[in-house]
């Protein structure tokens, strides 16, 4: 079987941009910079689900080993 990088992982950036999202949100000096509480509630929400459904994907997809 072939083997790939992580760095070229789907499911790897999906699980990078779920960690940033969540991460993020603990953030209040995020919420400044959006301009509201809400939206970056909303924004860091919408990053996690995104990412979720990205690593989602690239795992069924992988047809080959991660490597270091």
């Amino acid at each position: 079987m072939n083997k790939k990088p992580w760095y070229k992982s789907v499911t790897m950036w999906g699980i990078f941009l779920t960690a940033a999202s969540a991460l993020l949100g603990q953030y209040p000096e995020v919420a400044e910079l959006v301009g509201s509480e809400a939206t970056a509630e909303a924004l860091t929400t919408l990053g996690e689900l995104v990412g979720l459904v990205i690593a989602a994907i690239g795992r069924m997809r992988a047809k080959t080993e991660i490597t270091r």
